[in-house]
């Protein structure tokens, strides 16, 4: 219980301030038990509401999970687990684990960024190639794909899967096959971002 509470105050500390932010407190389970020993269902909802708020102000794991999603995970777990698991135990079972859900993954999100940051790499490493659209996509697609797959809250998890995914598209044949160009289309719009608001 304590180690999540001081994983609760790195997360925080590392959160840009606000009032809201400041304002917020975060619980361990022991509190919800204090009196009477046992953890009731509201009690036990508003523990959820609170991992709810806690991912809500990490970017970080709000970029890649719906915290809706994950809050109601917790819950589960938590119903299951009754008040002698940790929030800690919760939070790895739920987010770092073979139990992660993952439904709670965002992957249309995920692969817009995804989409955005490779563009952005690609008018720097790759500004004179023809296919940066189709690359761009493939990349999108497998980063969001194999994040949804196995679902996991470590930077250096979804920096590998970048790092896969921008080694696996430079190989045409794993790409999306280029949609014909219009007659009417100038170059300049068939090779600027489009940032598809849907990715195959």
């Amino acid at each position: 219980m304590k180690t999540f509470g001081f994983i609760a105050l790195l997360v925080l500390a590392a959160l840009p301030a606000s009032g809201w932010a400041q304002d917020l407190i975060i619980h361990d389970s022991s509190y919800y038990t204090m009196g009477d020993g046992v953890m009731d269902k509201d009690e036990m909802m508003q523990e959820a509401d609170e991992m709810y708020q806690l991912c809500d102000i990490n970017g970080f794991q709000k970029k890649y999970f719906d915290c809706g999603c994950f809050a109601g995970a917790f819950l589960q777990q938590r119903e299951k687990l009754g008040p002698i698991a940790s929030q800690n135990e919760i939070f790895k079972a739920i987010t770092n684990s073979a139990k992660t859900d993952k439904s709670c993954a965002k992957t249309a999100e995920i692969a817009g960024e995804s989409y955005e940051d490779c563009w952005r790499f690609t008018q720097k490493f790759r500004e004179l190639a023809p296919d940066n659209v189709q690359y761009c996509t493939c990349v999108a697609n497998k980063i969001a794909n194999d994040f949804t797959k196995t679902p996991r809250l470590s930077s250096i998890y979804t920096t590998n899967l970048r790092t896969d995914a921008l080694a696996f598209c430079e190989d045409p044949k794993n790409r999306p096959k280029p949609k014909q160009a219009s007659a009417t289309a100038s170059p300049a719009a068939q090779t600027e971002n489009p940032n598809p608001k849907s990715l195959n």
